[in-house]
């Protein structure tokens, strides 16, 4: 737990509902979520700024440490970030408990991770054409399946983990 007496809550959405008729119900749930929110994936963010009409905005177009695609920023999101690669590289750093001062997206979601007592997924099953498994890394699911273990064993962290 942290140091505070407020339980730190924290909301990460990764993926698209799998049903597009729900986007604008999730983003209402994600736009009124009480606690920090954080979207993992391009096209994650791009349903919600579409939703809730928020314009997501790129401060700095350069690839960070670790060779990660930089963040974005939209009003009232804490974090935005690239979605696999992003999840995966802070999968890592929980493994090996390097989890402070990573200077790059993969980092700052650990930091809020390690700094939150509840943390919930909400996790889209909706496919995307725009991704290619080229790569042959874990698929979302198996990337955040791997990520609640690590974070309720390692971190005694409460997690909730919701497919939709």
């Amino acid at each position: 737990m942290n140091t505070d007496d407020k339980i730190k809550n924290l909301l990460i959405f990764s993926g698209t509902p799998s049903d597009s008729s729900e986007d604008f119900e999730y983003a209402e749930f994600f736009k009124n979520f009480n606690g920090e929110k954080i979207i993992c994936g391009g096209s994650t963010a791009s349903f919600i700024s579409r939703e809730l009409k928020i314009p997501i905005k790129m401060p700095n177009a350069q690839m960070s440490i670790d060779g990660l695609p930089p963040s974005f920023v939209m009003d009232g999101v804490n974090l935005v970030t690239e979605g696999v690669l992003t999840l995966s590289k802070a999968v890592e750093y929980l493994k090996t408990e390097r989890v402070i001062g990573i200077d790059n997206p993969a980092g700052k979601l650990v930091e809020f991770l390690i700094d939150s007592d509840f943390i919930s997924f909400v996790v889209g099953t909706g496919l995307n054409m725009n991704k290619i498994n080229v790569l042959k890394l874990k698929s979302r699911k198996e990337i955040i399946e791997e990520m609640s273990l690590i974070l309720q064993k390692k971190y005694s962290k409460k997690v909730s983990v919701q497919y939709i």
